[in-house]
């Protein structure tokens, strides 16, 4: 019997990992660190979307994010991206449509994974000019893209 944190991606996921990994190196939206949840699947997106990104881009596996509440996800990039601008997240819903809500006043509803589905990309923006300066209700939307859109 497999546990959910040992599924392993579809090919249709690895396909859009792929892809996914080369819309982000296009639109110049590669971040200074990236934080991947331990489970199978997102370090299989990891692994194949990081294909086409630089060999020296840091990369962090924090357990505490598989399962992980919005609350945790945000104290996780909180910690590992104080002092940098950009953290890319690697991880899973509802969690990631939560914090998204709570940081830019969308409205992406966590049970709704038409809105925020797997193998999408959300860029957000802040005026701070760290991390650790970040504020809930003070991000911008920069961009919003779904893998099937690409």
């Amino acid at each position: 019997m497999l546990f959910r944190s040992d599924r392993k991606l579809t090919s249709r996921g690895r396909k859009n990992s792929i892809a996914m990994g080369q819309f982000i190196v296009d639109q110049k939206l590669l971040p200074e660190l990236v934080i991947v949840s331990p489970s199978c699947r997102t370090r299989e997106t990891y692994e194949l979307a990081s294909q086409a990104w630089p060999s020296n881009l840091p990369v962090s596996f924090v357990s505490s994010l598989y399962e992980a509440s919005a609350e945790t996800l945000l104290m996780s990039i909180l910690e590992n991206g104080e002092k940098l601008t950009s953290v890319m997240v690697i991880g899973h819903n509802p969690s990631l449509a939560i914090l998204l809500n709570y940081m830019t006043r969308e409205y992406f509803s966590e049970f709704n994974s038409m809105i925020f589905p797997t193998c999408c990309m959300a860029a957000v923006g802040f005026v701070p000019p760290a991390i650790r300066d970040i504020s809930p209700n003070s991000g911008k939307l920069m961009a919003f893209k779904k893998v099937r859109d690409l």
